[in-house]
């Protein structure tokens, strides 16, 4: 089997979804589309995919309201516009599968991905965790002269924080003045990302902005770490953390597929024509 001499990299990628737009990616996930945008889709491997979590609602928009209703959940004080979704997708480049098992073990890395988010998001947070094994990686394909999947994982979840609601100074009970009254599950993109972790240079001191206040390191950077960590401390080897600074934790699933594919084809291109020269 040829053998890529470029690094196996893991990714996790984070979108935001409102209220009015995370439909689009629910029909995309959850395979709802007649046509699909990503023209890699191959309808007759749809039945491959793995769900390991199905939202119990119709749709996410009526399973979040629902967890509004019995409490699970709280909307308080949210803009209509504001994020309520959060989507996790979790990749590691086509030809680290190819050369450890392929479908099985995508399978089984995973699932093991999705325990990692119900760890980050908490297992009631997470609406929806399904394994995409129906996108042709038409570069791999036509390298290996097989078919060849892109295996990755959508998580669709909550950004929900704990938050403390305290009895009013109006309160009749002196007492209970200013004490938590009760905990509220918050939904808050903004809080749920929030990093306390500063950024420091080579001595360790401080990195400041213009406004003297302290740097830190973006908060998915640091889900980067996390979940490289916690695979390979489950035994998940052969593969790198993703690049720092790597556009690839901003790009969609699609981009960051054709941006694979392009530049394996670029390398399938440069090793066509040094056979032809030898040829000669």
């Amino acid at each position: 089997m040829a053998k890529s001499n470029k690094a196996d990299m893991s990714c996790a990628r984070v979108k935001k979804y409102t209220a009015s737009d995370v439909s689009k990616a629910e029909r995309h996930n959850e395979r709802k589309n007649e046509t699909y945008e990503n023209m890699n889709v191959i309808e007759e491997r749809i039945p491959y995919n793995v769900h390991f979590k199905k939202p119990f609602a119709p749709t996410y928009m009526e399973q979040l309201k629902l967890m509004e209703t019995d409490g699970m959940v709280s909307l308080r004080g949210l803009r209509k516009d504001a994020t309520l979704f959060n989507e996790i997708v979790i990749d590691v480049n086509t030809m680290y599968f190819e050369h450890n098992g392929g479908y099985e073990y995508a399978k089984q890395f995973y699932e093991e991905a999705f325990h990692f988010i119900e760890e980050k998001f908490g297992a009631d947070n997470v609406i929806s965790a399904v394994m995409h094994a129906d996108e042709i990686n038409v570069a791999a394909t036509e390298e290996l002269g097989k078919e060849v999947y892109h295996y990755h994982l959508h998580a669709m979840v909550l950004p929900v924080v704990e938050k403390e609601i305290l009895w009013s100074k109006r309160c009749k009970d002196e007492k209970l003045r200013g004490t938590v009254k009760e905990v509220v599950h918050q939904i808050s993109h903004s809080k749920k990302w929030k990093s306390d972790i500063p950024l420091t240079d080579e001595k360790g001191n401080l990195l400041l902005r213009k406004n003297g206040k302290p740097m830190f390191r973006a908060s998915y950077s640091i889900l980067q770490d996390e979940l490289f960590n916690y695979m390979t401390e489950r035994g998940f080897k052969g593969f790198q953390r993703g690049e720092y600074g790597s556009t690839a934790e901003h790009l969609t699933s699609l981009q960051y597929q054709i941006k694979q594919d392009k530049e394996r084809l670029e390398k399938l291109q440069k090793r066509i024509q040094r056979e032809q020269i030898d040829k000669v």
